[in-house]
């Protein structure tokens, strides 16, 4: 029995000293932050400045904190830069507590410097701030205004309607929408006709965290309808008129909403098109409608991908897409003279976040769309939409003022400012 005890009492002697050892074997960078940081916030986040000590033996520095959905995020930083950013968060917060430590070579970690900052709301956060829904012609006009760079986030935009799939009340997606800084004024049309709507408009973080929620009751919706091609008497002193090539005003309205009559020619170089040009950014299609009306919409069609290569010396160096309008004014008037702002439009020039010539890539891959693809897809279509009134019109200004620039060289860039619409149309109050 004692040799039993005397080989227990051994055995707990020795694993208190290993214990013990390994305790003090422990390491720690014994040089402590003591500040030497500073805090800006910024939308969903803030901006940590700092500055190393003149230490050899420090390589890094550590910042380390919760964000908003308890998530424990580490951002390292070293004499390379002065500055660090915190992210992870949506609405505005105060005293964030953070812990800053230093790193020696090896990634040995210093005792914390405890601190805190405060963030800047996001735009996920921020959007509902401004977000209003108004009533709009067949649907209803979204407007936000967001002040700061940086407020980053999406906005899924629904409306209450039945799902078709299961005959059911649904919330149904309209269509997602990048924020981006400024006052915008979005307009979107609902496929399921209502006098009144519900809207639900959902924001997320680009971390994909839902951010928050609003919705809007009893959203009016006003009809339109087309006014026929045949009424309207187009003028525009900048077409290109270019008969061997099928370029010219007259295939501006001639129904072909799509490119059909490019797609089934065996011609490369018939387009049966519209272009103005060149130098056309700032100029105009005039519109006399016959009679005053109340216009709601001018809509402006893309040619599907009817050609292997748009190559037409010196409008299109094999990029389509960069004779497309992305920013476009309407002007009204009564006496072609006196002109009042009626409609604007605009997506980024360099074709980032939303643009309307990538819809379901239409207009782009190595082949031309086949005919079947071309007759069963909807058309790829730029609204400029205009505020629901009863004031009416005789004429119209149609003024493209950019088109989209995403050359990547000087070969395909449209330097001579030419633009191209396959069709455009007017719709005007029912």
């Amino acid at each position: 029995m004692r040799t039993i005890n005397s080989i227990y009492i051994i055995m707990l002697a020795a694993l208190v000293s290993l214990t013990s050892c390994s305790s003090d074997d422990t390491e720690v960078f014994p040089i402590k932050p003591t500040g030497g940081v500073e805090f800006t916030p910024k939308p969903g986040g803030a901006i940590m400045t700092y500055t190393l000590p003149n230490n050899s033996e420090i390589n890094r520095i550590r910042a380390r904190y919760i964000d908003e959905n308890g998530k424990e995020v580490n951002v390292l930083g070293s004499y390379l830069s002065t500055s660090l950013e915190l992210a992870g968060f949506n609405e505005a917060k105060t005293s964030v507590p953070i812990h800053i430590a230093y790193l020696d070579k090896n990634g040995v970690a210093s005792e914390e410097y405890e601190t805190t900052f405060s963030t800047g709301d996001s735009g996920a956060f921020a959007f509902f701030k401004t977000a209003e829904v108004k009533p709009a012609w067949n649907g209803f006009e979204l407007t936000y205004d967001l002040p700061e760079e940086g407020m980053n986030g999406l906005a899924h935009v629904f409306y209450v309607g039945i799902n078709p799939h299961t005959g059911e009340q649904d919330t149904l997606l309209v269509n997602t929408i990048t924020l981006t800084k400024g006052s915008n004024d979005l307009f979107f049309t609902i496929k399921q006709q209502s006098d009144e709507n519900t809207i639900v408009v959902k924001t997320e973080d680009y971390r994909g965290y839902f951010v928050k929620q609003q919705e809007w009751k009893g959203i009016k919706s006003y009809s339109t309808t087309m006014l026929e091609q045949e009424k309207i008497k187009f003028t525009c002193s900048k077409s290109c008129e270019m008969e061997d090539n099928r370029i010219g005003l007259k295939y501006l309205s001639d129904g072909d909403t799509k490119g059909i009559q490019a797609l089934n020619t065996s011609s490369k170089t018939e387009y049966y098109t519209f272009v103005m040009g060149p130098y056309a950014f700032g100029e105009s299609i005039l519109l006399d409608l016959g009679s005053q009306y109340v216009p709601a919409t001018v809509r402006i069609y893309a040619q599907m991908k009817t050609k292997s290569n748009y190559k037409l010396d010196p409008i299109w160096y094999f990029n389509y897409s960069e004779t497309l309008p992305c920013e476009v004014t309407v002007y009204g008037s009564n006496d072609n003279s006196s002109w009042t702002k009626i409609g604007y439009v605009s997506q980024p020039e360099d074709g980032t976040g939303d643009r309307w010539h990538a819809k379901d890539n239409l207009l782009s891959g190595f082949s031309p769309i086949t005919e079947e693809k071309m007759l069963t897809s909807d058309p790829v279509t730029f609204d400029v939409s205009f505020p629901v009134s009863d004031i009416t019109y005789r004429y119209l200004k149609v003024v493209p003022e950019k088109t989209f620039n995403m050359a990547y060289n000087d070969n395909s860039k449209n330097k001579n400012q030419y633009v191209t619409m396959q069709e455009l149309e007017v719709y005007i109050k029912k």
